[in-house]
């Protein structure tokens, strides 16, 4: 641009800012001439004030140039922002929609529950006979076993129910050492019995082997291996106390061992109070 037209345009725009109306881009096209004022040369001592001054002072604030500028300067500093959080690497342009979006996920860590062994409910079984627990028993055994006359190890009656009864008039106790796996069906129990007919005579718990069997993971028998318990028992402990009852009190004795009838309350009455009788008769020979 020459030196002329420079000149010229610096003074319109001098006076057009003077005003309080808006500049448009037609006014500076359509712009008239003006006069000429010359420019001081460089020896000049008059001072000119900067063209910036003049406008920044001069023109009105609610210029519809200004509220552009305004909105572009606000919106550019936004960006600013912006990119400065981003430290300017465009791999750290998401970043902030990371954080929201992305959530933590906890492995998740699954127990392994360990299946009990036909060794550990035969011993559980055992430890429900020798605390009376007759429910804890039962939980045990097949349900299609439970009235089964295979399922009591030993005593008067068909069923575990009733054997625990029988068990609790004539004061058994069962103590069991341990069981050991014989195969998938059968387990090996090593046990001791005894009741107050055996203590009174002095005998000594009697240990004998009872195998338990299962049918699947149920209980569906326990048997007396080689019948090594009621050898035992029979001649050292029973014998002695049916010998007794029978000699004073036979027509009791007639009904408690007639064991084709399953035990009622009438036979565990008679076992109650010739267990008592029986235990005095051999305390009253000390």
């Amino acid at each position: 641009m020459t030196d002329q037209r420079e000149a010229e345009l610096r003074q319109w725009i001098q006076e057009a800012a003077a005003t309080s109306r808006p500049i448009k881009i037609e006014d500076v096209l359509n712009r008239a001439s003006v006069e000429i004022v010359p420019i001081p040369t460089a020896g000049s001592t008059r001072s000119e004030k900067p063209l910036i001054v003049e406008l920044t002072q001069e023109s009105p604030v609610t210029n519809k140039r200004n509220l552009y500028l305004a909105l572009a300067a606000t919106a550019a500093a936004v960006v600013l922002i912006a990119f400065a959080l981003t430290d300017g690497s465009p791999e750290d342009a998401g970043v902030a929609s990371q954080v929201e979006t992305t959530t933590s996920t906890t492995p998740t860590i699954t127990s392994t529950t360990i299946e009990p062994t036909h060794t550990d409910l035969a011993t559980e079984f055992w430890q429900a006979l020798e605390a009376g627990d007759l429910e804890q028993a039962l939980a045990l055994v097949d349900p299609a076993a439970i009235d089964s006359p295979d399922l009591p190890p030993f005593g008067r009656g068909h069923t575990l129910s009733g054997v625990f009864d029988w068990y609790e008039t004539v004061g058994w106790k069962w103590q069991l050492t341990g069981c050991v796996e014989i195969d998938d069906q059968y387990v090996s129990c090593l046990t001791s019995g005894s009741n107050a007919w055996s203590d009174a005579l002095g005998v000594e718990p009697i240990m004998s082997r009872f195998r338990v069997r299962f049918s699947e993971d149920k209980i569906i028998a326990v048997e007396d291996e080689g019948q090594s318990f009621l050898s035992n028992w029979s001649p050292r402990v029973f014998e002695k106390f049916a010998t007794w009852v029978s000699e004073n009190h036979p027509d009791e004795a007639a009904i408690m061992f007639d064991f084709e009838v399953d035990l009622n309350q009438e036979i565990l009455d008679l076992y109650a109070i010739n267990t008592v009788r029986f235990v005095e008769s051999l305390q009253g020979e000390e």
